[in-house]
């Protein structure tokens, strides 16, 4: 049902007709999205790294303090579809991350590491279109600032 609804819309907004081809992300542009760096410590940092890529939908399947890696599976953030009246080939566009934490004394650098999909097959990075990445590249920067605030306030005990 999802994927007539995809192609409906594409119908309605004529997703079918020829644009120009997107600008793909050079090596450049993914280093300097790809780093942040955070005044806590690697326990904090894991911390919110892992809330924060649950909040955006992520199913998390790494979370190592030894290595300083959390992992997410692919998920689905995009599906297009491309044919002529009677056949259409439907694109799922998939997003995983590995997000690298490493701590220098009261620093952490946080490098985040998109890997696409396009039905299952891996996306090589250069082929990676800027207008598809620089939104969750905000999206996931934006949850871990969120998270690393969330992730230093201390818990408290309800009152009873």
């Amino acid at each position: 049902m999802k994927t007539l609804l995809v192609v409906i819309a594409c119908l309605l907004v004529g997703c079918f007709a020829s644009a120009s081809p997107p600008r793909m992300m050079t090596t450049q542009e993914l280093e300097a999205r790809s780093t942040r760096s955070y005044a806590t410590d690697l326990p904090t940092g894991m911390r919110a790294a892992e809330a924060a890529l649950r909040t955006l939908g992520f199913e998390v399947t790494v979370v190592s303090a030894e290595t300083g890696i959390v992992k997410t599976a692919p998920r689905e953030f995009m599906s297009s579809a491309n044919g002529a009246r009677n056949q259409a080939t439907i694109y799922r566009d998939e997003l995983a991350w590995t997000l690298t934490l490493m701590a220098a004394g009261d620093k952490l650098s946080v490098k985040a590491s998109p890997q696409a999909y396009t039905n299952g097959n891996p996306v090589p990075p250069e082929q990676l279109p800027v207008q598809a990445l620089d939104p969750k590249f905000t999206a996931l920067w934006n949850e871990l600032d969120a998270a690393m605030i969330t992730a230093r306030t201390p818990r408290t005990e309800a009152a009873p």
